[in-house]
């Protein structure tokens, strides 16, 4: 079963109880691309994971923000995920799933794997090691500011 609401003007937020519904645990294909859906994703897509039914969540071109919940990229089904074309933000959930980065792509504030990695992460892990050995660190910035 599936449903394909895509191509439409639905317009605001997903309910945040979407995962919630007793009619979606039957619903193995969410096509919701297209419209101009607002708000997050919900986190409730996720509680489909002891359902194992869906496979296919397409989200794309919308104006959905926010991060990505982590329990919906891990459905243990999923095989097709599609979030392109929103105003997401924030790293891409660890998955184990083979998600080309043109599923990702348009998003500017996303990042992490299959897209670039991360700066404010790397930025964050620099400093991190930086505290432990400050000294090199601040070697590193100072001849890296002379050049």
């Amino acid at each position: 079963m599936y449903i394909d609401v895509s191509n439409n003007k639905f317009k605001g937020p997903l309910d945040e109880n979407l995962g919630n519904k007793e009619i979606i645990s039957y619903i193995n294909t969410m096509i919701l691309s297209n419209n101009p859906f607002g708000g997050i994703i919900p986190k409730s897509l996720g509680n489909l994971k002891h359902l194992q039914v869906l496979e296919m969540v397409l989200l794309s071109r919308n104006r959905l923000n926010g991060s990505i919940p982590s329990n919906v990229l891990n459905l243990e089904k999923l095989q097709v995920f599609d979030v392109s074309r929103n105003q997401l933000s924030g790293e891409i959930p660890a998955h184990n799933l083979s998600i080309p980065a043109s599923a990702f792509s348009r998003n500017l504030g996303l990042c992490g794997a299959p897209l670039p990695p991360c700066k404010h992460l790397e930025s964050a892990q620099w400093k991190n090691s930086c505290t432990q050995v400050k000294h090199s660190c601040f070697s590193i910035f100072r001849k890296s500011r002379l050049m």
